[in-house]
């Protein structure tokens, strides 16, 4: 892959993250999401699982953002990669593998687990299936 081709996708994930964006009076107050006792500020970027306060990078929160979203609905990883990363690492990446296992430390530790593994490979945030 070029180096062209790498900035370009960065400058793509930046734009999405929305990092620094101004508060232009569009987006409201407060946006919240909330699944089970886990919520979700998008506009101050913060996370809370019960009392406790989440530290996530950008990407972490990325992800989340995208599986709080979608809530009880089972995504692939190629569906993630599009739409996280805009781009398919491939079958023979870990990469998701190792974000979706540092959400699962923060978010799960000691309670009970709300991000699960789905056969596929894919991954559904929400109480357990069945």
């Amino acid at each position: 892959m070029a180096l062209e081709d790498i900035i370009v996708r960065l400058q793509a994930m930046l734009q999405h993250l929305s990092i620094d964006q101004p508060d232009d009076g569009l987006v409201p107050a407060t946006r919240r999401l909330a699944v089970s006792d886990l919520v979700m500020d998008e506009k101050q970027r913060t996370v809370w699982r019960g009392d406790q306060l989440l530290e996530l990078n950008s990407e972490e929160f990325a992800l989340l953002r995208f599986l709080m979203h979608n809530p009880g609905r089972v995504i692939s990883a190629t569906e993630i990669f599009e739409q996280i990363w805009f781009y398919d690492f491939g079958p023979h990446s870990h990469a998701l593998e190792l974000y979706i296992g540092y959400l699962r430390q923060k978010v799960d530790a000691g309670r009970e687990p709300l991000l699960h593994v789905v056969a596929g490979p894919a991954y559904m945030l929400g109480p357990k299936p069945p």
